[in-house]
């Protein structure tokens, strides 16, 4: 069965968080879309190889809940030199408090040198970032790290998994209500193979959820302050976070400064958990400060490689 998807929106309906949580079980339920999530096809490939139907495929033979999944062709091995995109809409209530959770099951069965890379915008495309190891997301986790590697010299997914994973993209609330709008993009990438296909089935996403979570079950540093600045001295990263808060609650400005007052990093309006990268300062002494909309705070820095 091949499956052409475009601006689709199905979705899968029951009630955890109410009016707030959004769904895509590619089972082709028809709802209300304002509580499905949408996944919209890159048709500028038109032999793109995402696809919806029924798994047929050596290694992806089921779906997580039948009948329908994602994939990377329902019935054949991805092939060479193919750069395939899909894109979804992460929807969220606009002003909360909280943290928000994009879930989905996925498996993966990629040849030497590809993989899919997870890339995240938050102005309707024009820019991407990838989403491993990024500032602006909560939490990544749910994946074996096993399967982090450089697909097509990007980080993402390689290798092989065939248990269903249950992968969480979290983002802070407070942030997402002043981005435009934000979207999540899965890219599987076979360029790395010198032109040789591989018998793999690729990458297959199934029981997409989008929703508030106030639970989270990785490890996680917990300011005893209002604020918290970590490691000093620094050698990669520097992590700033503070304490959760039951109303809107941004870094509004977040300045670094060389002994000399010149400024060496600058953002604005980041979430309250973040971390600036350092590795390509030179060693020495740094100024920090970090301006909420509840507090100031000034941190004496050390970067050490």
């Amino acid at each position: 069965m091949k499956t052409l998807l475009f601006s689709i929106l199905l979705s899968w309906g029951f009630v955890s968080y109410g009016q707030y949580d959004f769904y895509q079980y590619f089972e082709g339920a028809d709802t209300l879309a304002s509580n499905s999530v949408f996944f919209e096809i890159d048709t500028t490939n038109t032999n793109n190889i995402w696809q919806i139907g029924p798994p047929q495929k050596a290694i992806f033979d089921s779906p997580y809940s039948a009948p329908n999944v994602l994939v990377t062709d329902t019935l054949l091995p991805y092939p060479a030199m193919d750069t395939s995109r899909v894109t979804a809409t992460v929807q969220s209530p606009q002003g909360w408090f909280g943290i928000w959770a994009f879930q989905w099951q996925q498996k993966l069965d990629y040849g030497p040198g590809d993989g899919g890379i997870l890339e995240i915008s938050a102005d309707s495309g024009a820019t991407w970032v990838n989403a491993f190891y990024n500032p602006y997301v909560y939490n990544f986790f749910g994946y074996d790290q096993q399967n982090y590697g450089y697909p097509g010299n990007d980080e993402g997914f390689v290798g092989v998994d065939t248990t269903w994973r249950n992968v969480w993209l979290c983002f802070d609330v407070s942030w997402m209500s002043m981005q435009q709008d934000l979207h999540v993009r899965f890219t599987s990438i076979s360029d790395s193979t010198g032109g040789v296909a591989t018998p793999n089935d690729g990458w297959m996403i199934d029981n997409v959820l989008s929703q508030p979570t106030w639970v989270h079950t990785i490890n996680e540093v917990k300011p005893d302050d209002y604020m918290e600045v970590y490691p000093n001295p620094a050698n990669e990263r520097i992590h700033i976070i503070t304490e959760k808060k039951t109303e809107f609650h941004i870094i509004e400005k977040l300045s670094l400064y060389d002994m000399n007052g010149k400024q060496v990093r600058y953002f604005e309006n980041v979430p309250t958990k973040f971390f600036l990268d350092v590795a390509g300062l030179p060693e020495g002494k740094y100024l920090l400060e970090v301006q909420t909309n509840f507090e100031n705070r000034s941190f004496d820095i050390i970067v050490q490689h």
